[in-house]
């Protein structure tokens, strides 16, 4: 996926009382840190931030700055940080990390399931407790998502972090037992199986085999 370009300001001062300026001009401050160097200040607008981080399916997307003021700043970065009001739920602050692409980064990326497992259409229920991983590679291979086939998954099937196939040069950090998705039996999977031979009887019947 190409990176999305955004085109930011350099801005001189910090603090909580430029910030609330910069955000009545409906513009969002923001921080640029390096791996050496020091931190740019930055400003950019708040909608340009926002649909930014809609277009893509996680928190912490690669994208190019383009600094206005100061061209060194410019370059790829990942964003690594945003400050949301807790009410209103919009951007309030957001913090960069400059990286060179053929650098090895960590990121959060989200995980998303493909696929129909068979055991949806038998009654069951899919879980998901895992919503996100860690990962480690190159930033040149950041994958936007990381994507589990459940196609193969029956009942009571699970799948861990360590089923997981991933993208060449692309490791995930959280450990390998992480539970990711299960198909667990649903009321109507659960009644079949009580109807089935052997299966567990209900109300009289149930009474009437403990006799």
């Amino acid at each position: 996926m190409e990176q999305e370009v955004l085109k930011v300001t350099a801005r001189e001062g910090a603090g909580k009382g430029p910030a609330r300026q910069i955000r009545r001009d409906g513009m969002m401050p923001a921080v640029i840190y390096a791996r050496t160097g020091d931190a740019v200040h930055i400003s950019l607008p708040a909608r340009d931030f926002a649909q930014m981080m809609r277009n893509h399916r996680g928190n912490q997307p690669m994208v190019t700055l383009e600094v206005e003021g100061n061209p060194e700043a410019s370059g790829p970065a990942l964003v690594k940080e945003v400050q949301a009001d807790p009410v209103r739920g919009h951007a309030l602050h957001a913090d960069f990390l400059k990286v060179k692409m053929d650098e090895v980064i960590t990121a959060v990326v989200p995980v998303e399931l493909s696929g129909l497992a068979p055991g949806l259409t038998k009654g069951g229920v899919m879980d998901q407790p895992l919503r996100e991983v860690k990962v480690r590679c190159m930033a040149q291979h950041l994958p936007e998502v990381i994507t589990v086939d459940v196609s193969d998954m029956e009942l009571s099937d699970r799948k861990h972090v360590a089923d997981v196939d991933l993208p060449e040069g692309v490791k995930i950090l959280n450990p390998g037992r992480l539970l990711i998705a299960s198909v667990q039996a649903g009321r109507a999977a659960r009644a079949a199986a009580s109807r089935a031979p052997g299966g567990k009887a209900e109300g009289g019947d149930a009474k009437a085999a403990k006799k």
